[in-house]
């Protein structure tokens, strides 16, 4: 009963970080296409501000389109800069997602619109390539260690068991000796214990 209390006391607390983290995980997968459109729309020559919102509506229903709509709607209705509409502590899109990746790939977005929009849109194009450089990369590492990683954690869970025992095994051992020894010295003449042991 304990256990279970101390389980569902730590999945209450938690459950709200590990969705935030599957989010924020959703969201990386899908930011370098997110990216990628979001160029193309300043290439069109739709400002910085309103391409979100395209992007948002083009993307509905995905983490990054949520993001996207995040930011347009601070823009919007807010009246924030694309900078505090990100990067805002209070209401920034960035608050709800807590992603190395993404901050720094707002950052340089943040850097690229000052030199102007087709500068701003080339480097996001490029950006886009580069994350899904490094996705495809991710994967592939994951895909050739797959068998190692498996074959250790076959090996963990076969020699776990066995190391238990033997622990256990040793640990019983200990405990016979000791309550054997503890018998025999009761056992023996007080004389000689008293002589044996002073």
């Amino acid at each position: 009963s304990l256990a279970f209390g101390f389980g569902y006391y730590l999945r209450y607390r938690y459950k709200n970080l590990i969705n935030l983290r599957d989010a924020t995980k959703k969201l990386e997968v899908q930011f370098p296409s997110a990216v990628f459109q979001l160029g193309n729309r300043i290439n069109e020559g739709i400002s910085a501000e309103l391409s979100f919102g395209a992007v948002a509506d083009t993307m509905k229903g995905t983490e990054a389109g949520v993001f996207f709509n995040k930011i347009d709607s601070n823009v919007k209705f807010e009246g924030m800069s694309i900078e505090k509409a990100i990067f805002d502590p209070e209401k920034g899109a960035m608050n709800e997602y807590p992603s190395e990746l993404i901050t720094s790939s707002m950052k340089i977005f943040i850097r690229a619109i000052e030199k102007g929009p087709e500068i701003t849109a080339k480097t996001l194009i490029d950006l886009s390539r580069y994350l899904s450089e490094i996705h495809l990369s991710n994967e592939r590492l994951k895909d050739l260690l797959s068998e190692s990683i498996g074959s250790m954690k076959g090996q963990a869970n076969f020699l776990a068991p066995i190391i238990a025992g033997v622990v256990i095994s040793i640990v019983s051992l200990v405990t016979l000796i000791m309550g054997t020894l503890a018998k025999a010295t009761q056992e023996l003449p007080q004389e000689e214990v008293g002589g044996g042991f002073s």
